[in-house]
């Protein structure tokens, strides 16, 4: 085979090769969904909130998590996935239940090493078997870390540009604008689902 034929030859071949390994759509074909996963039992020991670490498709940046939580039996009460587009998504980074055992709290950062600023948390809520997203709740941008205490408060920081009300007490933080936030999730709980009828999960 000439030499130019066997370089361009060469070359095709690489290019599907490397087509078929940078493509995620075709490598999630083949990746196992599941690498591993934490559990974590709620102080009464009823429900245990397990993180299951997903595989991505691309070679770079964390595996993408998702949340289940289930009974002392272990049979699954609720789930919610973060793995979005082309295998990427949010991975889990701190979790905790609150001491009354009604919430299940997590802090999560792109999977893809985008938004390194922004540190999003989301919140199982007990009572309406449902995920909310902290951030969506307040109308802010969670930046810093998160701390519990008893019995359902959460302390963490971010920009936020309401004012204090019921349930929620902000002051600032730093002069990047960054807000010191103390949040009842009890009540920020009952303020997310007022007027909507409860009915009591299975």
């Amino acid at each position: 085979m000439p030499t130019r034929s066997l370089t361009c030859f060469l070359c095709t071949m690489l290019t599907l090769i490397w087509g078929h390994i940078a493509n995620p759509c075709m490598a999630a074909l083949t990746a196992p969904t599941v690498s591993r996963g934490e559990v974590h039992r709620s102080p009464n020991r009823s429900l245990i909130a397990k993180i299951v670490s997903l595989k991505q498709a691309s070679s770079y940046g964390l595996s993408p998590s998702r949340i289940e939580i289930r009974r002392a039996g272990g049979s699954l009460k609720a789930g919610k996935s973060y793995r979005y587009d082309r295998g990427q998504g949010y991975t889990v980074t701190k979790c905790g239940w609150t001491a009354d055992s009604r919430f299940f709290v997590y802090l999560v950062e792109s999977s893809g090493g985008h938004g390194p600023w922004c540190n999003p948390i989301f919140f199982y809520s007990r009572k309406w078997n449902r995920f909310y997203s902290l951030d969506d709740a307040i109308h802010g941008a969670i930046t810093g870390d998160m701390k519990l205490r008893k019995p359902c408060t959460l302390l963490t920081k971010g920009r936020y540009f309401g004012e204090s009300r019921k349930g929620l007490r902000a002051r600032l933080a730093d002069p990047s604008g960054d807000m010191l936030l103390t949040i009842d999730l009890r009540q920020l709980e009952a303020r997310l689902n007022r007027g909507k009828k409860h009915t009591k999960p299975h």
